[in-house]
C-alpha cells in the first residue's frame, strides 16, 4: 500500500509541477486502482463497509 501511495504522489507531483510531463491514460488508470485499493484497505482497518 505504501508502495502505490508513494508512486500516486510521485505522479501528481509531476503532473502538477513538470510542464514537459505527460501523464499517459495507463498511469492514470493505474494510479485510481490504486486509490481505490486504498480506500477498500482503509475501510477494512476501520470496520466500515459503506
Amino acid at each position: 500500500m505504501a508502495q502505490n501511495l508513494k508512486r500516486t504522489y510521485g505522479l501528481r507531483q509531476l503532473g502538477d509541477y513538470e510542464a514537459a510531463v505527460v501523464l499517459t491514460e495507463e498511469l492514470a488508470t493505474q494510479a485510481l486502482e490504486a486509490a481505490v485499493e486504498f480506500v477498500e484497505q482503509v475501510r477494512g482497518y476501520l470496520g466500515n463497509s459503506d
